[in-house]
Formats: structure tokens, C-alpha cells, sequence
């Protein structure tokens, strides 16, 4: 495909997410400014990869060069850098034909970086000395599944950004504006950005799906992965636009960025470890199958104030099962012992786990299998068994609600997953507190003799609403604010956590 064809579709894209009344798009997001960059975001990276702890990203038309990095500093002097291109699998064929990412690390905070742009986009160029606001959600993209075996169809309403029913509006364009104004430190990312895994289904006499869609890019029927480069573009990079200007952004992989999922796009975008490649979800032949592949645990560390210092201890978890105890724990441990190492316990350090699929989450009470507890992601949970210890939070996603939930002697998990997707079921009254504990059976007896189970929670939570967190630290250590805000910016909630321990009210 030409590059000229490229443009086209991008302003044809662009124009169609103009007219849902998006009031970012901006010259700089359409890539106008004669460089062909389409976006472009600065992510949180691990000090062996940056060691100003910054990647700067740009996403341009294949075809049309990277351009460079121009770092300002305080005194007006320019640094250039090279960008360097990331390249997709050639197997992944037409699906990702059309765009390229490239990267550049933001030079070190004893350069005396103010500014920083890509191809004359501004990108977040420097961290703070101190953290004060952490932004955090997941789970945004918009619902398109069309499943044939069983036939059910399950789609959002991607053309509208507003409404009172949350299976028909997408909220995401709204919610990134009202983070942006937060003006966070940075903005932790939990996963599951892609969600335009189907075609969009044909209208029926009922619904008009083709209305719903929004002209939605379909994938590539023929592979066996749902992504696509134009399926990135509408489903994250125009929408978050304004998150991506504000803020540098940790982000962790989710269960939709599963490499027979959207992993192509993970691995191409926002992947940030060195031994991963752009191509690591690539399969063997063009649209043939994947292979699970999953990415290095590593750790950022955000100064609070002066002996005080918060470590978020990143891991990949987009595979397992939710309600089933599979061989993949064997795999997976691996991950959560190289995190247990990096949160070990420092003097004036604390530790949060930071990753998609929940240890304790708790489904809606319709979405548990038969004979089981709605505990979610009961694989992790297995994986993670004994290695928790050492995390005041765990701060994960996958469930499309605001929750928290506390069980005995065990860190509290925040759930964030109210980012844009459509909750499996909307009636707050579904999320109920299961009889038993996580890795229990429905009659209490264990999933697995490997395993005792985890008494229940003695304390949970769940808002289902769209929107946000804004972290604030407290004066005293190991002890900070979390308020929980809707789409639009309105507070709903606030949840107060202290050592080990946490509590939400209604704000």
C-alpha cells in the first residue's frame, strides 16, 4: 500500500472520530505537521533500558523515515538524537503493512531537559523530582466481538462518548481529556488497551451495529490475531491522545494483548524491555498461529520526598485462566519471583505490585463457571502464591469496575479496570463477596491440592463507573489517598490506604 493510500486512511479515520464531537484532535495528533508523525508518547522504562527512566515513541506511516528527537534544555541548548525504527514480524503481513513505531531515550536528567519533541510533536520529557499525582486506569478499549462458537455477539457503542447505560457509549475520548487536566507525574497503565477483535457484525432488524462501530477497522479475517496497526490507531492512539501529551506512561501488558490478541501491537507500541522484539508475538507464516510469549518483570522507582521512595514492580500477566488452575502457573512463577527479589524490603521503600490480571478480583457473580467462585485470574493467583508478602498495593485491572478488596494478612488489590470497556454486567449488585476464599471451589474444598485456600475477604468494594484514579501521597510513609473520579472528572470516592490496610467511602 502506498504511502499516499496511508494518509487517506488515517484522515478518513481521523475525520470519522472528529465528527463524535473528540475535541482533541489536534494538528500535531493527525500528524500535520509535515513529518508524518500520527502520534507520538513518552513511556516509563526500567533504568537498564534509559537511564532517565524515559522512551520517547512516534507512530508514522511505513514508508516516511523516523524523525529525530530534539531535547531542550534550561539554557535553550538542543540535543538531537536518532530515532530508531521498530519493525513488526514480516509474518504479520497485511495487518500491519501500514504503520511503523520508532523510539528514542530521553537523555539523562543531568542534561537539564526541559522540553522535548518528536518530528514537532511535544512529548513528556522529564520525571519529577518528587511524585505528588499518579493517574491510573485500564481496560479502555471499545468492545467489538462477534463470537461464532457459541454465537454470541457483544458490542459496544463506539460512536458515542456520553450516556447513561454503559454498554452504549465509549467513554475513553472524555475520560483521557479529564486525566489530562489532572496534570499527573505520570499515568500507570494496567492493561488491555485493544478490543476491536471482530469485524463489526451486519445490522439486524433490532440493532444497527454499523452505526455502533463507528467505521471501525476491521481485522485481518484470514490470521489468527485479532490486532491490526489502523485497529491501534482508533482504539488507542487518537482517543488517549491527550494522556499520552501530558504525562510519561507505565504501562503493563493485559489479557488482550495476548499475542493470538493483540499482542502484535503490544510488542510494536508500548513493549519497553530490550530482549523483547517488536516482532515477538510475529507468528511462524504470514496469518498463521502465535505462540505465548511473555515479557521481563522490572521495576520503576517514584521519589516521594527525601527517604521516602515508592517502587512499582511491573509484571507481564496477560495469560492464564480466571477461574481455572492450568500448567501455565509453572511459567508465570517465574515472573513473580523475579518480583518478589525487586521488592524486597529497604528502609524507606515501599512496594506495589503493579499488573493486569488481579489476585483477588472479584467477578460478577453471572461470569463464574459452574462449581466456582467468581476469585478472577485464579492461575495468578496460583502463580503468585507465597510471593506477595512484601506489597503495601496490588494495582491491577481486568475486571471492568473500580474495586477494592482486602483479605487477611494479604496486601489489598485495587482494581482499575473501569477505563472505557464495557462491564460484563453493570449491576453493581452482581459483585458480591464469595462464601470462600480465592483458590477455594464453590463448597469451600481447595481448586488444587498444591494449594491452600486464602480465607475470603474481610473487606470489599466495587463502584461500576467509569473513570479514573488520582494517587496522592500522604505525609506519613506507606500511606496515601486514592480518589476515585467518573469520566467527566467528578469525584465519586475516595479510598484511603495505611500500611497494609485500605477502605473506601462515597465521596
Amino acid at each position: 500500500m502506498k504511502t499516499g493510500t496511508n494518509d487517506r486512511i488515517i484522515i478518513a479515520l481521523l475525520a470519522a472520530l472528529a465528527a463524535l464531537s473528540i475535541p482533541f484532535l489536534t494538528a500535531s495528533t493527525a500528524g500535520a505537521t509535515g513529518s508524518g508523525v500520527l502520534a507520538a508518547y513518552t513511556l516509563v522504562a526500567p533504568d537498564t533500558v534509559s537511564v532517565s527512566n524515559l522512551q520517547a515513541r512516534a507512530v508514522v506511516p511505513t514508508g516516511i523515515g523516523c524523525p529525530q528527537l530534539v531535547a531542550t534544555t534550561g539554557t535553550g541548548r538542543k540535543i538531537n538524537k536518532k530515532m530508531t525504527m521498530r519493525v513488526p514480524g514480516a509474518t504479520t503481513g497485511a495487518a500491519f503493512a501500514s504503520l511503523r513505531a520508532c523510539q528514542a531515550n530521553i537523555p539523562a536528567p543531568t542534561e537539564g531537559v526541559r522540553s522535548a519533541r518528536v518530528g514537532g510533536v511535544t512529548v513528556p520529557s522529564s520525571l519529577p523530582e518528587t511524585f505528588s499525582k499518579i493517574a491510573m486506569l485500564g481496560d479502555t478499549g471499545c468492545r467489538i466481538d462477534d463470537d461464532e462458537n457459541p454465537p454470541e455477539i457483544d458490542v459496544q457503542n463506539c460512536s458515542k462518548t456520553t450516556g447513561t447505560d454503559p454498554a452504549d457509549y465509549w467513554p475513553l475520548a472524555i475520560n483521557s481529556r479529564s486525566i489530562a487536566r489532572e496534570k499527573p507525574d505520570m499515568t500507570v497503565f494496567t492493561g488491555d488497551f485493544f478490543y476491536r477483535e471482530d469485524p463489526c457484525p451486519a445490522n439486524t432488524l433490532e440493532i444497527d451495529y454499523q452505526l455502533m462501530c463507528g467505521g471501525s477497522p476491521p481485522p485481518v479475517q484470514e490470521y489468527e490475531f485479532d490486532d491490526s496497526d489502523y485497529g491501534w490507531m482508533a482504539d488507542v492512539f487518537i482517543p488517549m491522545a491527550p494522556v499520552f501529551q501530558t504525562a510519561p506512561v507505565l504501562a503493563v501488558r493485559g489479557n488482550h494483548e495476548q499475542c493470538d490478541r493483540g499482542g502484535n501491537g503490544w510488542y510494536l507500541f508500548f513493549e519497553i524491555s530490550a530482549s523483547s522484539s517488536p516482532a515477538a508475538c510475529a507468528p511462524a507464516v504470514i496469518g498463521g498461529p502465535t505462540t505465548p510469549d511473555i515479557a521481563p518483570t522490572w521495576s520503576f522507582d517514584a521519589p516521594i520526598r527525601k527517604g521516602r521512595t515508592l517502587r512499582m514492580v511491573a509484571v507481564d500477566s496477560a495469560y492464564g485462566r480466571n477461574f481455572d488452575i492450568t500448567s501455565w502457573v509453572t511459567t508465570q512463577r517465574l515472573a513473580y519471583e523475579s518480583a518478589a527479589e525487586l521488592s524486597r524490603p529497604v528502609k524507606g521503600r515501599e512496594s506495589w505490585l503493579v499488573t493486569h490480571r488481579p489476585m483477588f478480583g472479584i467477578e460478577p457473580v453471572e461470569e463464574a463457571n459452574a462449581g466456582l467462585l467468581q476469585w478472577t485470574s485464579v492461575d495468578q493467583t496460583a502463580a503468585a502464591y507465597g510471593l506477595i508478602s512484601n506489597y503495601d498495593l496490588m494495582v491491577a485491572s481486568h475486571v471492568h469496575v473500580a474495586q477494592v478488596v482486602k483479605i487477611p494478612g494479604q496486601p489489598p488489590q485495587m482494581v482499575v479496570g473501569n477505563g472505557g470497556s464495557k462491564p460484563d454486567v453493570a449491576s453493581q449488585s452482581s459483585y458480591t463477596r464469595p462464601q470462600y476464599g480465592p483458590l477455594a471451589k464453590a463448597d469451600g474444598t481447595p481448586l488444587s491440592p498444591n494449594y491452600t485456600p486464602y480465607p475470603t475477604a474481610n473487606y470489599d468494594w466495587t463502584a461500576v463507573k467509569y473513570g479514573y484514579v488520582i494517587a496522592t501521597p500522604n505525609q506519613k510513609a506507606r500511606q496515601w489517598t486514592m480518589t476515585h473520579k467518573d469520566y467527566t472528572g467528578k469525584r465519586f470516592a475516595t479510598c484511603a490506604l495505611s500500611g497494609r490496610q485500605m477502605a473506601c467511602g462515597a465521596s
